[in-house]
């Protein structure tokens, strides 16, 4: 069970990443999943429903997205991914994803200027997150047997 609902997850977030890095944008439906699933790896895996923690992401993320500092598409990732972690895992979460944006961002700033793009520089966060996320799972031990 364990492995089929984080299997399910990753290859979501497989086609989310490839999507964000093509279209620089995130479909609604892969988030909804996500979410869905994400409630019974909470259930089943990390024995953790989170409610104030996703709640408050989404919230701030909207005014960030308002404010063109964040894709709306990444808010509502974050907050699909958190609602089945710990605030520890949540917080891992945070960290590594921050890490794997580094190279995700200059790999894109590169790429902007490599084809002399105009307009800002826009970076495909849904991989950071994705690959944080991933990161977050193996960092905590989860066990999918």
């Amino acid at each position: 069970m364990n492995l089929l609902l984080i299997g399910i997850i990753l290859l979501m977030l497989c086609y989310i990443s490839f999507t964000d890095m093509k279209r620089r944008e995130i479909d609604n439906i892969p988030i909804v999943i996500i979410f869905l699933l994400s409630i019974f790896v909470g259930i089943f895996v990390t024995d953790s429903i989170s409610i104030l923690i996703p709640t408050t992401i989404l919230v701030v993320g909207i005014i960030l997205s308002s404010l063109n500092l964040l894709g709306g598409g990444d808010v509502k990732l974050l907050f699909a991914l958190t609602v089945g972690l710990s605030s520890e895992m949540i917080y891992h979460l945070f960290i590594l994803t921050s890490f794997a944006g580094i190279p995700v961002a200059i790999i894109a700033w590169v790429v902007h200027k490599f084809k002399k793009s105009q307009g800002r520089c826009e970076v495909p966060y849904g991989l950071a997150i994705s690959l944080g996320y991933i990161l977050t799972l193996l960092a905590n031990d989860i066990k999918l047997f």
